[in-house]
């Protein structure tokens, strides 16, 4: 895969478009951003590319270490009791990470704070509802493919089994429940800032200097439909590549402890120059955390490839007929050997520090490494958030999320390929690379047997 053509094929968005399959799947709830090509995507860019700020960026931060805390406290709580207070062991860590992830964006998302615990758990739906919000997304978003395309008058019949029942109550009261928060924002403004808020917030401020005409009578410049389908479509893209990503993450650290302890020592040398370890002095200052998050994208990338269309003739960057499809190949360009040698398949995060010493085990902890810096990667190298002007709006979101949980779990706890009877250490950790090995594409790229997944969490 050139990386030249890749980003020209990005960039030229007018002339490279989205796929029809692609604008009936992200618009299930709702025209969005994901959804459309043209002047439509440009209204819809204008209205959801704000809702992404700075103000909503400490929310992040403070709920996704909150969310990883309780994670942790969850698995101790849960786990033998014949175990060491210090030491647990799982097999619930992609589960876990599967529930950080719609966690955080419950909360940042639609102000709906959901916890770990068994409480939550029991939380009751509100009247007329037999499913409250968040058991209603997280049903959509475990279940995705059966909402495109089953519909749910089908799923709701008796006969259907009972997670497809409840699959689809999900599916038909979703959009119900997205609009009574759309109507109680409205009505009582909400002091967090939530992406439904400030979009609402935005929204609302266009329509009273704007609209759209259509078949000459004016309508509101962005409709309740619009506002559901983006904001869902938002939460599916962050929920499955955030926690997939984690997951991966998660593992090769056990997988390959030398990591561990390179993002460690930078975890604790930050600890002491930031004690309050806020998101303003410390997410910019954790460059190894990114550059662990760099690699595990690069090798792990949740979207395989980018699907783009043309309706008339291309010349450039080379002759592609009308009516053709063409696929940015990402999961080859970000093992080129021509852009990644001498290692292309191996995993190396010091490939993303521009220090020369990014990597030293013997080093002084308390002594910062000098002029440690994030590579910049040359423009169509490095797209696991897409590339040109339809990048991934949520971008630095899920940078802000993977980077509070590595810190707020790496500060006290380690984690190891759990051994089974009669395993070394080695074997453990070889068993896991057999699973990762065996991962599979659904939304995103994922681990296809979870349960498989079993680490050992080790207080420091």
């Amino acid at each position: 895969m050139d990386p030249e053509m890749a980003h020209t094929i990005l960039m030229r968005r007018n002339d490279f478009l989205q796929l029809e399959i692609s604008i009936k799947i992200f618009s299930i709830f709702g025209d969005s951003l994901s959804s459309s090509n043209g002047s439509e995507w440009q209204r819809n860019r204008k209205i959801v590319g704000p809702v992404f700020n700075e103000r909503i960026m400490k929310n992040i931060w403070n709920e996704s270490s909150a969310q990883a805390r309780e994670m942790l406290d969850t698995i101790f709580k849960e786990s033998s009791t014949t175990e060491s207070e210090t030491a647990r062991e799982s097999d619930d860590l992609i589960i876990g990470v599967r529930n950080i992830a719609p966690n955080v964006f419950g909360f940042i998302v639609y102000g709906d704070r959901s916890y770990f615990t068994e409480a939550s758990r029991e939380a009751k739906p509100p009247p007329g509802y037999r499913l409250t919000f968040m058991e209603s997304i997280l049903s959509i978003l475990n279940n995705h493919c059966i909402s495109l395309f089953v519909p749910p008058h089908i799923l709701l019949n008796s006969w259907m089994p009972k997670s497809m029942q409840k699959m689809g109550m999900a599916t038909e009261k979703f959009p119900r429940h997205t609009k009574d928060l759309i109507a109680k924002e409205r009505a009582t403004p909400s002091a967090q800032n939530t992406l439904l808020g400030t979009m609402v917030k935005i929204t609302d401020s266009d329509m009273s200097v704007s609209s759209k005409t259509t078949a000459g009578r004016s309508v509101p410049y962005f409709s309740e439909n619009e506002i559901t389908g983006n904001l869902f479509n938002l939460t599916l893209a962050g929920f499955d590549t955030t926690s997939n990503t984690m997951a991966y993450a998660f593992i090769i650290l056990a997988m390959e402890p030398k990591w561990q302890d390179w993002m460690v020592e930078e975890i604790d040398r930050m600890a002491k120059l930031h004690p309050n370890h806020s998101y303003e002095s410390t997410f910019p200052v954790l460059t190894r955390c990114m550059a662990f998050m760099y690699e595990t994208l690069r090798l792990y990338t949740p979207a395989l490839h980018i699907p783009r269309c043309t309706h008339v003739d291309q010349t450039s960057p080379v002759f592609i007929p009308a009516d053709t499809t063409v696929h940015v190949a990402l999961s080859c360009l970000h093992v080129s050997p021509t852009l990644y040698s001498p290692d292309p398949l191996t995993f190396r995060p010091t490939r993303w520090i521009s220090s020369s010493s990014a990597f030293d085990s013997k080093s002084d902890g308390d002594q910062e490494p000098a002029s440690e810096s994030l590579v910049i990667p040359p423009k169509g190298t490095f797209m696991p958030f897409f590339g040109g002007p339809r990048s991934c709006p949520g971008t630095k979101m899920a940078q802000v999320e993977f980077i509070a949980v590595m810190r707020e779990i790496f500060s006290t706890w380690r984690v190891e390929a759990a051994k089974k009877e009669g395993e070394t250490i080695e074997m453990a950790r070889e068993r896991l690379a057999k699973v990762v090995e065996d991962s599979q594409p659904k939304i995103t790229l994922q681990v296809k047997k979870p349960k498989d997944v079993l680490l050992k969490w080790v207080r420091r």
